[in-house]
C-alpha cells in the first residue's frame, strides 16, 4: 500500500494507542511514528516530514503546550489533541494551539482514522487554494509579460523528508535512496561538505523498516582511535584514564536501529579493521572487557572525499569500502542543480532554518 502521509503520535504506551497505530498504518496506509515525550517528538520533527501530530493531554503529558509550540515551529502540520474523558479546557487555553480536532478517551481507532483522513484532506485543499491564489496574483501582476517557452513561473517541488528539490539529479538520487531504505544493506553517501548528506541519511532511516528504532549519529573526524572506539563500541569503568563509569556505546545503544557514521574517510587504518569486523560479524567488544556481544544495527556512512580514490591511493581498505557500499549515493552540490534554488528558498523562508542542506 502506498503511504498516504506521516502521522506522529506523542503519547504514553498503552493498548489503546497500539490499536490506533495499527489501524492508521494497516487500514489507512499512513506511516506512523510513535514517541513518548515532547523531546523525542521535536527530534522526529527535525528529521522527518510530518503531516499530522496526534498528542495526548492529561496526567501522562502536556500535549496542549506541545501543540501550541508546534503551531509556531511547524504551522503546516495538522494538530489533533487527545483528552481524558472528563478533562475540560477553556477556550482561552486551547485557542493558541489552533487545534484541528479533539478526540476523547477511550480512543476509537476508526474514529481517529477518519479524523486524520479529513484533517489531511482539509490541509491539502488549503494548500491548493494558496497555490492557485498565488498563481493568479502572479499572472495578474505580469500581464503583457510572456514566459520563455511557455514555462510556468514555479515548478512543482518534491521532497524526501527535509530534502526539497525539483531537479532531475536529486529526483533520481532520492528515488534510489527510497529503494535503498527498504533494504538492510549498508549505505555509503558521498558528496562535498554541506550538500545534505546527513539529511539524506535521516530520510533513509525514517523510510526504512527501522524507523521506529533509534537513529544514532557519530562524526568520526578528528577523533583518536581510543575515543572513537569508546563512542561506538563502549568501554568498561577503568579501561583508560577518565573512564569513571561503564559506557554502552552507540552500536549497542542503537540495537535494532541505524547508526550514521559521518566523515568515515577520516578513520585510521587500525580502526578500519575494527569497523570491518563489526560489519562482518556484528560483534561488539567494549574497551576493557573480555566479553564479546552482538548487536543488529544498519550502518549508513558518509564521506566528503571519494573512498574509491582513497582506495586506489592505498589510504583506505578496499574490503571495508566494499562492505560499506551496499548502496552508493552521490549528492550533487547546489551549483550543479541551480533549478532547485527557488524551491529551497520557498521552503526555508517561512521557517526558521535549523540546518542548510545545500552547498553553492
Amino acid at each position: 500500500m502506498e503511504t498516504q502521509g506521516t502521522v506522529l503520535i506523542v503519547a504514553r504506551a498503552s493498548p489503546q494507542w497500539s490499536t490506533t497505530e495499527e489501524v492508521l498504518s494497516e487500514e489507512y496506509g499512513y506511516r506512523v511514528l510513535v514517541v513518548r515525550s515532547a523531546e523525542e517528538a521535536t527530534s522526529a520533527l527535525s528529521d522527518a516530514h510530518i503531516d499530522l501530530v496526534l498528542a495526548e493531554h492529561g496526567p501522562s503529558g502536556d500535549g496542549l503546550t506541545f501543540l501550541v509550540n508546534l503551531r509556531v515551529s511547524h504551522p503546516d502540520v495538522v494538530r489533533v489533541l487527545a483528552l481524558e474523558a472528563k478533562t475540560e479546557l477553556s477556550q482561552q487555553a486551547i485557542s493558541p494551539a489552533a487545534i484541528y480536532q479533539f478526540v476523547r478517551k477511550p480512543l476509537d481507532a476508526k474514529q481517529i482514522g477518519l479524523v486524520v483522513e479529513r484533517g489531511l484532506e482539509s490541509r491539502e485543499l488549503s494548500r491548493r487554494h494558496r497555490m492557485l491564489s498565488r498563481e493568479f496574483k502572479i499572472r495578474g501582476d505580469s500581464l503583457g509579460v510572456q514566459q520563455r517557452n511557455g514555462a510556468s513561473l514555479h515548478a512543482e517541488s518534491q521532497r524526501f523528508e527535509k530534502l526539497v528539490y525539483v531537479s532531475e539529479k536529486l529526483s533520481e538520487l532520492c528515488d534510489l535512496a527510497r529503494k535503498a531504505a527498504r533494504t538492510e544493506l549498508p549505505i555509503l553517501i558521498q558528496g562535498e561538505t554541506g550538500t545534505g548528506k546527513e539529511l539524506l541519511a535521516r530520510a533513509i532511516h525514517y523510510n526504512s523498516p527501522r524507523k521506529t528504532s533509534p537513529l544514532m549519529v557519530q562524526n568520526c573526524g578528528g577523533m583518536s582511535d581510543e575515543l572513537l572506539h569508546s563512542e561506538l563500541f563502549g568501554h568498561k569503568r577503568g579501561a583508560f584514564t577518565g573512564a569513571i563509569s561503564d559506557r554502552l556505546g552507540l552500536f549497542r545503544a542503537g540495537d535494532g536501529g541505524t547508526v550514521f557514521l559521518d566523515e568515515i574517510s577520516e578513520v585510521s587504518p587500525s580502526f578500519q579493521v575494527s569497523l570491518l569486523r563489526f560489519l562482518q560479524e556484528g560483534e561488539v567488544k567494549p574497551l576493557g572487557s573480555d566479553k564479546t556481544q552482538t548487536c543488529n544495527v544498519r550502518i549508513i556512512a558518509a564521506s566528503n572525499r571519494p573512498l574509491r580514490t582513497l582506495v586506489a591511493a592505498g589510504k583506505y581498505r578496499q574490503d571495508l569500502y566494499f562492505r560499506l557500499k551496499g548502496f552508493e549515493l552521490e549528492v550533487p552540490p547546489l551549483r550543479d542543480r541551480p533549478v532547485d534554488i527557488p524551491a529551497l528558498a520557498e521552503f526555508l523562508l517561512p521557517n526558521t532554518p535549523t540546518r542548510w542542506g545545500a552547498k553553492f
